[in-house]
């Protein structure tokens, strides 16, 4: 077999680490911010958008006032609450304020393997 540093990013030994030490999650390529206090229930501030968050529509100053489940969005803690329950591959809504206007956007999260723990 090829040396640990040559092997393929998705065989059960990648990094070093078996594959039962890793785990699989939804990466929507996102980096957010808490609103400020008194805007707090409009949602979470999204600072960056790449991946499959910027291929879906996702902008710098959006808001995200809501996802697929009907939980309003008030927090960075209850948007991370929001999105533990998403598969990769699982489109996903989001309801998102920018310009004083509610816009739908569906975003798939991609899969990433990261260390469990």
């Amino acid at each position: 077999p090829p040396p640990p540093m040559m092997q393929d990013r998705d065989s059960p030994t990648s990094y070093g680490q078996p594959a039962q030490q890793r785990r699989c999650l939804p990466f929507f390529g996102l980096e957010i911010a808490e609103n400020s206090p008194e805007a707090a229930d409009l949602g979470v501030r999204v600072l960056c958008a790449s991946g499959p968050a910027a291929a879906a529509g996702v902008q710098p100053g959006d808001l995200i006032h809501q996802i697929t489940i009907p939980v309003p969005i008030r927090s960075k803690a209850s948007f991370l609450f929001a999105l533990d329950k998403v598969v990769p591959g699982e489109r996903v809504s989001f309801a998102v304020l920018r310009d004083g206007r509610l816009e739908k956007l569906m975003v798939t999260p991609e899969a990433r393997m990261v260390p469990a723990g």
